[in-house]
């Protein structure tokens, strides 16, 4: 037995109705249950529609959904820092290696040539603290226009705008800042690996908020179709 639309449609309301927000996540939890019921209702075609839907949430446990969820999210984090590692590793290969180390090179001539070096370091690090949040305010909002548009949250790009869940990592640059703004002792020894770590973190920007939202979306696109259409929305 074949579920008609408006059933399918009732399971999306369904996994709605269990705090499963996220249509990407709803799309496979629908699938599973569809599934599922349709071999109850062969099995026992004497039961209803909601019988067999009760009976396969069920088969979830106590806690539901929620278990789902975790695992979703937990297996899309991997996936995002896995294109994360892939990219990066890329920027340690010819030829981008030496591009890599020519911008450490020419970090470094400009931070040993100018004065006030404190003052200088310290609005690079503040700029690093700034630049992310306000690349996730332009992207939140932009979310929240086709969420508007379209119905639909996607689980994914949550985690994309969120960049992998690193945002923790502001705090370790935002703790630097106030060590370095507290006049640390700089010597070409140290200028030199802040002129590595800074950088670094500017590819892991870049990274996290170009590469990784464009290959996410060719993913999504691939494998839920009307994320293709939201995009345009």
């Amino acid at each position: 037995m074949q579920l008609s639309q408006d059933q399918i449609s009732q399971l999306y309301t369904f996994t709605r109705q269990h705090f499963v927000e996220w249509y990407d996540l709803q799309t496979e939890l629908v699938d599973h249950l569809a599934n599922d019921i349709e071999s109850i209702l062969e099995e026992n075609p004497l039961l209803t529609f909601n019988e067999a839907k009760n009976k396969s949430f069920a088969k979830f446990g106590i806690f539901g959904f929620s278990d789902v969820v975790a695992e979703k999210q937990k297996a899309l984090h991997n996936k995002y820092w896995k294109l994360v590692w892939h990219f990066f590793k890329d920027y340690f290969k010819l030829p981008k290696i030496i591009v890599t180390f020519g911008l450490i090179g020419l970090v470094y001539k400009f931070l040993i040539a100018v004065p006030n070096l404190n003052i200088v370091i310290s609005s690079l690090l503040l700029i690093c603290i700034l630049i992310p949040f306000i690349l996730l305010i332009i992207k939140t909002n932009q979310s929240k226009k086709r969420q508007k548009i379209t119905g639909k949250k996607w689980l994914f790009e949550n985690i994309v705008n969120s960049f992998g869940g690193a945002f923790f990592m502001l705090q370790i640059l935002f703790h630097i800042y106030q060590i370095t703004n507290n006049h640390i002792l700089l010597n070409s020894y140290s200028i030199l690996l802040f002129s590595l770590f800074f950088v670094i973190v500017g590819f892991f920007f870049y990274i996290g908020f170009s590469l990784i939202p464009k290959k996410m979306s060719e993913i999504m696109s691939a494998e839920f179709p009307d994320y293709k259409l939201s995009l345009k929305a």
